[in-house]
């Protein structure tokens, strides 16, 4: 009983400064998304050039706030033995809940410092990865199978991204180009490697999901 006790109290402090931390991301997620708001949805392309160094600023901002972050959670881990998600996973964890909101231009291409950056660097410590490209969003393309087959045909490696619910979101890359059967009425199966990637949910941190290949 005393040693349940004295747990307790050590978990106690460990509590309070994780909730303190997810404030913080809190917080500097809602900032970063202001900021983005205006410097990428209100400011024309004319101008947007006089505003490259106030870019360059948040994006010191955050990287600044996520060491701070970083530092902290690394005490807390080396004090009570616990693993802590890569600095890449916590950009990700800070703009996961952004991901895929219904009425919102997911995966900005012009986004220098949101979703499309961190989604992309998180994903590139499991692969080879330069860049992105949005091929199919179901609001914008429908949620019928042809049309996703008809969007993705062809890409060498699919991503795909789905969210079920408020609060899980999760990730699959297909080693492969999807091909449909020459004979709509048939099954065909194509061999292709799969991995598959919880974001948000399903774990306490982003992560790849173990599975038999």
């Amino acid at each position: 009983m005393l040693r349940r006790c004295m747990s307790a109290e050590r978990e106690d402090p460990l509590l309070s400064l994780l909730e303190r931390e997810i404030a913080a991301r809190q917080a500097l997620a809602q900032q970063v998304q202001e900021q983005r708001r205006y410097l990428v949805e209100e400011v024309s392309i004319d101008v947007r050039v006089e505003f490259d160094d106030e870019i360059k600023e948040v994006k010191e901002i955050i990287e600044q706030v996520m060491a701070g972050v970083r530092y902290n959670l690394e005490l807390i881990a080396f004090r009570y033995d616990r693993y802590i998600p890569s600095s890449k996973g916590l950009k990700l964890m800070m703009v996961a809940d952004q991901l895929c909101q219904p009425g919102k231009q997911f995966l900005r291409l012009s986004s220098l410092c949101g979703q499309y950056r961190y989604l992309r660097e998180w994903l590139g410590g499991f692969m080879a990865l330069k860049s992105m490209k949005l091929l199919y969003k179901s609001s914008r393309d429908g949620q019928k199978y042809p049309a996703f087959l008809d969007k993705t045909r062809g890409a060498a490696r699919p991503f795909i991204l789905i969210r079920s619910g408020p609060g899980h979101l999760f990730g699959c890359t297909i080693g492969g180009p999807l091909a449909e059967p020459d004979d709509p009425n048939q099954h065909a199966f194509i061999p292709r490697p799969v991995s598959f990637y919880s974001i948000t949910g399903g774990y306490d941190m982003p992560c790849e999901i173990p599975h038999n290949r």
